[in-house]
């Protein structure tokens, strides 16, 4: 869980610095305080998420404030997830403080963010659920772009499904395999290997995960 803060003072209009956030994270957090700088209090407000990048998805949009009281303080916390996708990508959050029912902000403040990936290098990670008992989301990481095939194969080694063969941007992923073979048909209960492989540069990494279909 990310922790970010963030100060207002009423009334005027603010723009933080770029803050990161980690892709394929979920219940991540920003604090953010309204200081009332006025000789009385301000009752019945609301911070609404006004907008927000396509890739952060908030839990609530609008959080209600009783009263802040003179020279006091209020504070709301906003939980959001961040989806899977490319690294290095950026967009603004934009809160609205307003009193309710009424369209007239009594502030704005911009938050600036950027996906990043936690991983010190590209990986195949667990698929899950592992067992399943018909399909199953693969997710893998790109350090950095590459040209990536994800094959499944049963336990004899023969190929069942070749579930991705295309370039990759830098960031985290996944792919969901539908427990079905190149033609289309289900396949049966067993143990089945997840081959991952990038290449970038003339050069070749090679991953396998284990998967267990139990129908």
């Amino acid at each position: 869980m990310n922790r970010i803060f963030f100060f207002l003072i009423l009334p005027c209009l603010l723009f933080a610095g770029e803050h990161n956030v980690p892709l394929g994270t979920q219940s991540n957090q920003f604090i953010y305080t309204i200081t009332n700088s006025r000789n009385r209090p301000l009752e019945n407000m609301e911070v609404i998420v006004h907008s927000a990048p396509e890739w952060m998805h908030f839990q609530q949009e609008c959080i209600f404030l009783e009263t802040i009281p003179s020279m006091g303080r209020g504070e709301v916390c906003f939980q959001f997830d961040v989806s899977e996708g490319q690294s290095n990508q950026t967009g603004d959050v934009t809160l609205i403080v307003r009193k309710i029912n009424c369209q007239c902000a009594i502030a704005t403040h911009t938050i600036s963010f950027r996906t990043i990936l936690n991983l010190a290098d590209s990986d195949l990670l667990e698929p899950y659920p592992n067992p399943s008992n018909s399909s199953a989301t693969i997710p893998f990481a790109l350090k950095e772009d590459a040209q990536v095939t994800m094959i499944v194969y049963n336990i004899l080694g023969q190929r069942v499904q070749t579930c991705l063969d295309e370039k990759r941007s830098a960031g985290r992923w996944s792919i969901l395999w539908d427990g079905k073979d190149e033609y289309g048909r289900m396949v049966s209960s067993g143990v089945y290997v997840i081959h991952f492989q990038t290449r970038m540069d003339g050069k070749e990494r090679t991953w396998n995960k284990k998967l267990l279909l139990a129908k």
